[in-house]
């Protein structure tokens, strides 16, 4: 059983073969460990933050409020210009500001929309409790860390009631690499099919890119990607997750003690109702179509999907989001 302090425990279970446990071949941590000096470490130089007396949810000049609703405003415009279907551009469209609490997140923990989140700081003054702090508290119920048939290790919910969508999981912790670091490593993971690698380039870094180059977004000429996230040597949990076509996770943005807008952390939250007992999974990389012609030329990023989720497409990255 693995113990973290101020977490429910996270158990081990192995009833396919005689392995007890993964291999300990990591440094377990939650956080996010720049790699080489050409990462930046975290600066709270320059954090936005508030100096609330009160709740921040009761604080209607709350400077973290103000600020999550004018990045909210420029991640929904993102979205109306990336997000092509017609039903998602009448979603965006009609999507307002949440009033309950100022904040993305509900009374209970959960997020109201699935955009990049600005969390209170350590410069803040609000206490723990905070309803913009719940990346910063304890999970709250157990896992377990377990042996599947065919795709290694995986997580499992193991808490006695459902888990609503859109509740809190975890980061994605590791160590924060330049994409030079990443490609070498990467070549190295290929040969052992195994690979923890998983780039920072959320859409919304469009808005970051185009105050650096002082033009609109160019989709050919400018990569928005700075950083890549490695879990293969540090991380956590959730490095065991595995991929499934039709996942119950979903990846958010997250910031909270940086203000580097490429260097953010990547949470985990249910994209739907979870059960007890069910796995936790999210997509390698959504844009996967399943065409094998494409697919037969990259034979090293690709591999055989056995997610058995009923839209399976076939195939799954090897390699996360690259």
């Amino acid at each position: 059983m693995l113990v973290n302090a101020g977490e429910e425990d996270i158990s081990f279970e192995n009833n396919v073969d005689a392995e007890s446990a993964p291999p300990v071949e990591f440094y377990y941590t939650n956080e996010l460990v720049p790699s080489g000096a050409d990462v930046p470490s975290p600066s709270l130089s320059d954090v936005n933050c508030c100096d609330c007396l009160i709740p921040c949810k009761e604080n209607p000049h709350c400077a973290c409020k103000s600020h999550q609703k004018q990045k909210f405003e420029d991640d929904r415009a993102i979205q109306l210009l990336i997000d092509k279907d017609e039903g998602a551009q009448a979603q965006w469209k009609n999507t307002k500001y949440p009033t309950n609490t100022g904040f993305l997140y509900k009374e209970n923990g959960t997020l109201i929309e699935l955009l990049p989140v600005y969390e209170c700081n350590a410069l803040c003054r609000c206490n723990e409790d905070c309803v913009n702090r719940r990346s910063q508290r304890p999970r709250g119920f157990p896992l377990t860390i377990f042996k599947t048939a065919e795709r290694g290790w995986g997580v499992r919910y193991d808490g006695k009631t459902t888990l609503p969508g859109h509740s809190f999981i975890g980061i994605y912790a590791g160590e924060v690499l330049t994409e030079n670091e990443a490609d070498q490593r990467g070549r190295t993971y290929d040969r052992s099919n195994r690979t923890y690698l998983y780039n920072l380039d959320s859409a919304h870094l469009r808005t970051a890119c185009e105050k650096i180059n002082g033009r609109p977004f160019n989709e050919e000429e400018d990569e928005c990607c700075k950083y890549v996230m490695d879990a293969h040597h540090v991380g956590n949990f959730t490095r065991f997750f595995n991929h499934c076509c039709q996942p119950n996770l979903v990846v958010v943005p997250l910031y909270v003690d940086n203000v580097n807008p490429f260097i953010y952390k990547t949470a985990f939250f249910t994209w739907r109702d979870v059960q007890p007992g069910e796995e936790l999974t999210f997509n390698y990389g959504p844009g996967i179509t399943g065409n094998e012609e494409g697919i037969a030329g990259n034979t090293g990023k690709f591999a055989l999907c056995k997610c058995g989720a009923r839209s399976c497409k076939g195939w799954q990255l090897s390699r996360l989001a690259l």
